[in-house]
């Protein structure tokens, strides 16, 4: 059975025009892009929707035709579709939890690299033709990470690949989850608030747990 896809704003996820979006189905329609007036006018008979970080609120799926019983989220987080809304249609929403994982960790531990060992204060020297920093010494400052702590917001898929990498590089580990869990092997499982006291890695979906956590670092950065 082939069932109509509709992707809605293929720009999103599109990027480098590599993604071969007739694999979905024998039926797919893919747009660029679609304001909420488009959307609903290319999605009638549609059985699938996919979408990239687009805002499907309430009375947006109030609209949605009854042909449609799968929302796609074409990425991790789904916090822009309201979920109520979807399961009181009839419309399933799923989505790709685990696409960008290790790429995403391999990043933030970057950032903290980078960080740890000016390396952007080293690489404007070297803009600039100043090479002093490799016949002189301690002329930036720089942080060995291990033995250092690492506060890791969100134990998923993401937060996950991010212990493993960090624990590889001998740090210390604790972690902040929405339910509490027991300790394991190199992992301290503590609140957001002692989590914060340290090197950060915020692997959370959800918009008000973030506002949370920044309203707890500002305060933590005060004291």
């Amino acid at each position: 059975m082939s069932y109509k896809v509709v992707v809605v704003n293929a720009a999103k996820m599109n990027f480098d025009g590599k993604l071969d979006f007739s694999s979905l189905s024998d039926d797919v329609q893919v747009f660029a892009d679609s304001s909420p007036e488009e959307l609903l006018q290319r999605i009638q008979g549609a059985d699938v929707v996919v979408t990239k970080e687009l805002p499907v609120p309430a009375e947006l799926l109030a609209q949605f035709p009854a042909s449609v019983r799968l929302l796609v989220e074409a990425g991790t987080g789904y916090n822009n579709i309201d979920l109520p809304a979807a399961k009181a249609k009839g419309i399933t929403v799923c989505n790709i939890p685990a696409y960008s994982s290790q790429r995403v960790a391999h990043t933030a531990i970057m950032l903290m690299l980078n960080l740890a060992s000016s390396m952007q204060v080293q690489l404007a020297m070297l803009a600039r033709g100043d090479h002093q920093n490799f016949t002189q010494h301690l002329l930036v400052p720089h942080i060995e990470l291990n033995g250092k702590t690492l506060g890791v917001l969100g134990a998923g898929h993401i937060g996950r690949q991010v212990i493993r990498i960090a624990q590889a590089m001998e740090m210390n580990v604790l972690v902040a989850t929405r339910t509490p869990r027991p300790d394991e092997e190199g992992i301290r499982y503590v609140s957001v608030r002692r989590c914060c006291g340290k090197v950060i890695s915020s692997r959370c979906i959800a918009r008000s747990m973030k506002r949370r956590i920044m309203s707890l670092m500002q305060r933590h950065c005060r004291s």
